[in-house]
């Protein structure tokens, strides 16, 4: 398991792209408290050799934003958890 609590290889999803890092952190730490797994890096272990280059392309264009990773199958989810934060304006 990484450190965002997503093991390598996991089908995730991304969940945004974030205008700033500290926005993408306060994400995910809304994410940890609701208890969905997230990460901010791309998949190291992703089993597609094709998408493994595409991330690495991306981190080495300077492209890679602040994303901001999820479960694939918590998704939904997570992007509810988000919005129940943004009406409380968290």
């Amino acid at each position: 398991m990484d450190e965002g609590g997503l093991p390598p290889g996991a089908p995730r999803r991304r969940l945004g792209n974030f205008r700033t890092p500290e926005l993408a952190s306060r994400v995910r730490t809304v994410l940890a408290e609701a208890g969905i797994p997230s990460r901010g890096e791309p998949d190291p272990g992703r089993p597609d050799r094709w998408g493994r280059l595409l991330d690495r392309l991306v981190q080495l264009a300077g492209t890679g934003g602040n994303r901001v990773w999820v479960p694939r199958t918590r998704a939904r989810e997570a992007a509810k958890v988000l919005a129940a934060a943004r009406r409380r304006g968290g």
